[in-house]
C-alpha cells in the first residue's frame, strides 16, 4: 500500500482509519483520479474480516496493484472511486500467524473467552438468526450490535460525507459464491433483479478466466449481523456484496500458494465487470 502510494500519488492515498482493539492500525487504500464528476460513484471493498480467511487480503491487494498500475483500467480509475481495506481484522490476523491458524474472531475479551464474530456484529439484524450468544463460539455476535471496535471503524467511515456510495464488497472464503442481500430473510430486497444481473455479469467474468465454478446466490434467512446486509439496509447501498472465494473444500482456509494468484486474476475480472457496471449505471 505504501508503495503504490509512493509511485501513484497523484490519484492514490492511505490512510489510518481507525484501530482494533489491540491498537494496531487499519488501513485503507483510497483510488480517486480527478474527476470533473463531483457525484462520481464509490464503492468500499474490505476483506479479512474472518482472520483465517488468508486468501482473501491476497486477493484484495492483487486487485489494487492491478486497478492502480494496469493500463486497461484507466476508465475504472477515471470513473469511480475505490475505498479498500485489505486487513480488516488486524489483531485476529495476526494471532493466525502467530499462534492459531484457524482462528476466526477478532481479539477483544468476552467473559471467559476471547473474540467476537466481525460479520455477526453489524447492527443490522443484529443475531437474529445464524449467530449465537455465547461467547466462546466462533459465531459469537458479541455483547451488543455493533459492539466492537473494528465494526465501528466501518459504521465511521461509512458515514464519510459527501461520498457517493454505490457499492460495498466483503471478500470472504471459502465456498466460491456471489451472494446478495438479503442475509437475515428470505423476503426479497430493494434492487433484487438489478442486484442480480449485475453478479451475473461478475460471475460470467469470473468464470470466463479459468473456468472456476462460482455460485450467484442469496443466503436467505441463514445470518444476521452481516455487514453485506447492514449497508444495503443502512445505508442503501444498492450493490452491496459479499463474495466467498477459493475453494469449495479441498483445502479449505488453507489454500494452497499456488492459487493465490490464480485467485487474484479471476477475482480481478469479476470486479472490473461489477465496478464498470456500476460506472455505466451512474452516469
Amino acid at each position: 500500500m505504501d508503495n503504490l502510494e509512493t509511485e501513484h500519488s497523484n490519484f492514490v492515498s492511505t490512510h489510518t482509519i481507525g484501530f482494533s482493539y489491540e491498537s494496531r492500525p487499519i488501513r485503507l487504500l483510497k483510488i480517486s483520479a480527478k474527476s470533473n464528476n463531483p457525484s462520481r460513484p464509490a464503492v468500499f471493498l474490505d476483506s479479512g474480516i474472518h482472520a483465517r480467511e488468508w486468501i482473501s487480503p491476497a486477493t484484495l491487494t492483487y486487485i489494487l496493484d492491478k486497478l492502480i498500475t494496469q493500463p486497461e483500467y484507466a476508465d475504472i480509475r477515471d470513473g469511480i472511486e475505490i475505498h479498500a481495506v485489505p486487513v480488516l481484522n488486524p489483531d485476529g490476523y495476526e494471532y493466525t500467524h502467530t499462534t492459531n491458524r484457524m482462528w476466526r474472531k477478532n481479539r477483544r475479551p468476552n467473559g471467559n473467552c476471547i473474540g467476537t464474530d466481525l460479520n455477526r456484529n453489524f447492527p443490522y439484524s443484529w443475531c437474529t438468526v445464524g449467530g449465537s450468544n455465547e461467547s466462546c463460539s466462533d459465531i459469537y455476535c458479541g455483547p451488543g450490535p455493533g459492539s466492537e471496535p473494528e465494526v465501528q471503524v466501518v459504521m465511521g467511515y461509512l458515514s464519510t460525507p459527501d461520498v457517493n456510495w454505490w457499492g460495498y464488497v466483503s471478500l470472504h472464503s471459502y465456498a466460491q459464491e456471489w451472494c446478495i442481500p438479503w442475509a437475515y430473510t428470505a423476503a426479497p430486497a430493494p434492487d433484487h433483479d438489478d442486484m442480480w444481473a449485475v453478479g451475473q455479469k461478475a460471475v460470467d467474468a469470473l468464470e470466463g478466466t479459468f473456468g472456476t465454478p462460482y455460485t450467484l446466490k442469496i443466503p436467505s434467512g441463514r445470518y444476521g449481523g452481516f455487514s453485506m446486509d447492514w449497508a444495503k439496509g443502512v445505508w442503501n447501498i444498492k450493490y452491496s456484496v459479499l463474495i466467498e472465494l477459493r475453494d469449495t473444500g479441498r483445502y479449505g482456509f488453507l489454500l494452497p500458494p499456488a492459487q493465490i494468484i490464480p485467485s487474484g486474476e479471476e477475482t480481478l475480472a469479476a470486479i472490473v465487470a461489477y465496478l464498470r457496471e456500476i460506472i455505466r449505471q451512474s452516469l
